[in-house]
């Protein structure tokens, strides 16, 4: 029995009729799937290495429509016939959202996506939107940020979450492939399912969708980081959505009109960072390059993909527009709107405000997409602390003092834009 002859059985659901690999983002019929020994004595694969367990194509099956291995052990665990790396059950059934999040090195992308994570989880039911850990195990770095900064056994202690680095097991995934070492981010996999409070609920051509995100280093985006042995980057051709994170603490016209007391205005970016600031119109201009290279745009062309521009920390400088983002951009309702025109409107602004303090960042978004939006996000709603230690000082912040704003609008409004019908809004 093939994987297509048990398409309707339980374990296997509705198979997609071509899976993406979210690891090398190789296309193929899901016939194709490797699944991955368990069998302790199948140890040793050609590609991952020899320290992981044996990718084989099957033959056998349970009638539930899993694999049996060389030893006759059941199988569960799926992976990709050309990188060998693991893919996430949701992949092989349910339509994937590619997302990639990027920005300058010490920007607070790991934040963001902690703070936007968690409060996806809190936030998505009000909208009728169950988010979800689509692969649990290879969620595990992001779960560790939420944790530290939402589940602290002691809150009133200052936290931080350590820098994302180029490299390490926990968020990228070396093999040997053709001969040569590579190197691909590990994927966040989650997914997107209607809750009972969804008008939706039981209908099924609801558009379920798994989404995909991935968070790389900030110096994987700097001019000359690329290359064909560490393709870190080669999802930002791949995705949907590309989100940019902007740090206004970064740069000196932001931090010259902020008028707030927050310790990054005056001591910079935190230890051990770079050891000085990245011009963050530079990040953006090689993304474009990345993407037009890896798609084959010319210099003219605008990739056909939505831009999100993430105002990050806007707790630091809200009070430049008139606008406040104390209040999330929902309708109330059962379930609630995502308010997509407050939305807009507030990207309105904060353009007017990029294209009077950073002209070239606007500059630089609409040269390279078709459709760019402004975002303005506070992943933690308030300033750390610079704590001194035995090894220095290190920015600080207590869970207790953290109040997210506006931490799911760049991803509702990029579901709402991407799936319609997904999520109730009010256009």
């Amino acid at each position: 029995m093939s994987l297509t002859e048990i398409a309707e059985t339980p374990l296997a659901g509705r198979l997609l009729a071509e899976v993406t690999c979210p690891n090398c983002w190789c296309k193929f019929p899901p016939e194709q799937l490797l699944f991955i020994s368990r069998h302790s004595s199948l140890v040793g694969d050609d590609v991952v290495g020899p320290s992981a367990y044996r990718r084989f194509l099957p033959t056998r099956f349970t009638v539930s429509g899993n694999a049996l291995d060389a030893r006759g052990v059941e199988c569960q665990q799926l992976a990709c016939p050309h990188c060998h790396l693991e893919i996430a059950r949701p992949l092989i059934e349910i339509q994937p959202l590619f997302i990639s999040i990027v920005g300058a090195p010490a920007s607070g992308k790991s934040y963001f996506l902690a703070s936007m994570t968690w409060m996806m989880r809190n936030h998505g039911p009000k909208v009728g939107l169950g988010y979800a850990d689509g692969n649990p195990m290879a969620n595990h770095e992001l779960q560790s940020y939420e944790e530290t900064l939402f589940l602290a056994a002691n809150p009133d202690q200052p936290v931080e979450i350590r820098k994302t680095e180029m490299q390490g097991a926990e968020l990228y995934q070396t093999i040997m492939l053709d001969g040569e070492s590579q190197s691909y981010p590990q994927p966040f996999v989650f997914t997107a399912l209607p809750t009972r409070d969804n008008p939706r609920y039981n209908d099924p051509q609801y558009p379920y969708r798994s989404i995909v995100l991935y968070d790389n280093a900030g110096e994987h985006y700097l001019p000359g980081a690329d290359n064909t042995i560490t393709p870190v980057t080669n999802h930002l051709a791949k995705c949907s959505v590309i989100q940019f994170l902007f740090d206004p603490t970064q740069d000196p016209r932001f931090r010259a009109r902020c008028n707030s007391n927050d310790p990054q205005l005056q001591h910079g970016i935190r230890p051990g960072s770079s050891e000085s600031l990245v011009r963050q119109e530079v990040i953006l201009n090689e993304v474009a390059a990345r993407v037009r290279k890896n798609r084959g745009l010319s210099h003219t062309e605008r990739h056909n993909r939505p831009l999100v521009v993430i105002l990050a920390k806007a707790d630091v400088w809200i009070d430049m527009i008139d606008e406040s983002i104390d209040a999330e951009p929902f309708i109330d309702d059962d379930p609630a709107l995502l308010d997509v025109r407050r939305i807009e409107s507030m990207s309105d602004k904060c353009r007017k405000l990029m294209k009077d303090l950073c002209p070239e960042i606007v500059a630089a978004a609409e040269g390279f997409c078709s459709s760019v939006i402004y975002v303005p996000v506070s992943a933690l709603g308030t300033s750390p602390e610079k704590i001194e230690n035995e090894d220095g000082w290190y920015y600080g912040i207590r869970p207790a003092n953290i109040k997210p704003r506006w931490a799911t609008a760049s991803m509702l409004w990029s579901l709402a834009h991407e799936v319609p019908d997904m999520i109730p809004t009010n256009v």
